[in-house]
């Protein structure tokens, strides 16, 4: 090695150190960036062998220092710690897989999970690109969640009641009342109206009650007779009957006013207490989407007002088994030029992980690692430039005795 050619390697060396140390630096200061993949480096030797003929006449070979050189910048692709939030379009994968989002008609695939929803329904990630979901034949397209969709009303069909009807030993009793039954007519809205209970059986029928609908100003909408058996259970074909409820609009609905199946009901108890009141009722008024969620394999489902719900689209979700499938300027965004390098499916699928709601994955840069390598690379740097010092020395006490001559 030549004091010239120890020059050029130890100022490579200078430059592949400073090359690593930023790609060390680039990792630490994504530390906290969510979804980001940290960067690897490797050191290749620039070593060639230079060609002579000895005494002999035989070849020999001189190696020639040429240094090193950093190449390669392969990302790790390996899970980062999940982190919870409260925001329900923030999401993460939970094992293998990537988002899949379409930005200018090119699909791109992140660990980053940070989505805003927009006004037309789509997340949207801070690149601009809209999350994808996948067809019934696999085809990417634009998630969608139905912000402006509506629930329709359902009229009441049905009002059953539970508890029991005391009657007074004597007969002389007050009517039982029961307020607040609150039903939904035909065109969504909710009336309520009240029952009255008048007991018959000092009319000659014992166990027989006379049930009195009224609306909410007291007016009477409709009747019916129920009757109770000895044990006080109800009487089969004396246990349910309808009455009309009219809407403003003119239309009417029948709703069935229900007290259980013989057996089920305590019904009238000689001198007991009335408790009587509505255990349930069907119906329901129109709602406008009040909440949604993603389950495990990113299935949405939209939560409505009324208490109703109904599934949508599933996030799709792409396999990147290697870094060498793809590329990427950011560590956050990949993309692969290769048409089907990248498979898609669904989460839960084999080969593919879960997806993670209302949570986010950090950054998977091991920092204790990073300080290790950046120790290693500053003792490598002092080295080559020590190197470089003694070289230059070596050369000026060369120019300076050649000065002397």
């Amino acid at each position: 090695m030549t004091t010239l050619s120890s020059v050029y390697s130890s100022l490579t060396g200078l430059l592949s150190f400073s090359k690593a140390l930023d790609v060390l630096s680039d990792n630490v200061a994504n530390l906290n960036t969510i979804g980001y993949k940290e960067r690897g480096y490797r050191f290749e030797s620039l070593g060639t062998s230079g060609e002579s003929r000895n005494r002999t006449g035989a070849l020999a070979f001189e190696p020639m220092a040429a240094g090193t050189s950093v190449y390669g910048s392969l990302r790790n692709l390996s899970q980062g710690e999940i982190q919870q939030t409260s925001k329900t379009t923030d999401l993460a994968v939970q094992g293998n897989g990537f988002f899949v989002i379409r930005d200018s008609g090119h699909l791109l695939y992140t660990r980053d999970g940070q989505f805003e929803l927009r006004g037309d329904g789509r997340l949207v990630h801070a690149s601009g690109g809209i999350l994808q979901a996948l067809t019934e034949n696999g085809r990417p397209i634009d998630l969608v969640i139905p912000v402006t969709r509506t629930s329709p009303s359902l009229a009441t069909k049905r009002v059953a009641f539970s508890g029991q009807l005391g009657t007074n030993p004597s007969g002389d009793q007050q009517p039982y009342e029961i307020s607040g039954i609150s039903v939904v007519d035909g065109d969504g809205v909710v009336q309520v109206y009240s029952a009255s209970f008048e007991n018959l059986s000092s009319s000659g029928t014992q166990g027989e009650w006379r049930v009195t609908i009224n609306d909410d100003s007291g007016f009477p909408v409709g009747s019916g007779i129920i009757r109770f058996q000895g044990s006080g259970a109800p009487q089969p074909g004396f246990n349910e009957f309808s009455v009309q409820v009219r809407t403003a609009t003119g239309r009417t609905t029948p709703v069935s006013l229900y007290f259980g199946d013989p057996g089920s009901l305590d019904g009238a108890v000689q001198g007991g207490i009335s408790d009587l009141q509505v255990s349930s009722a069907d119906g329901y008024v129109a709602g406008r989407v009040a909440s949604f969620q993603f389950d495990e394999s990113g299935l949405l489902t939209v939560e409505f007002s009324n208490g109703q719900s109904e599934t949508g689209s599933q996030i799709a979700v792409a396999a990147i088994p290697v870094a060498e499938l793809v590329e990427t300027s950011d560590g956050v965004l990949f993309r692969s030029d290769e048409a089907g390098a990248v498979p898609l499916g669904h989460f839960g699928s084999p080969g593919f992980g879960a997806l993670a709601s209302s949570s986010l994955e950090l950054g998977n840069v091991d920092l204790s690692r990073e300080f290790a390598d950046i120790i290693i690379l500053q003792r490598g740097f002092q080295a080559s430039s020590q190197i470089l010092n003694v070289s230059s020395s070596l050369i000026e006490d060369v120019y300076s005795n050649l000065g002397r001559r």
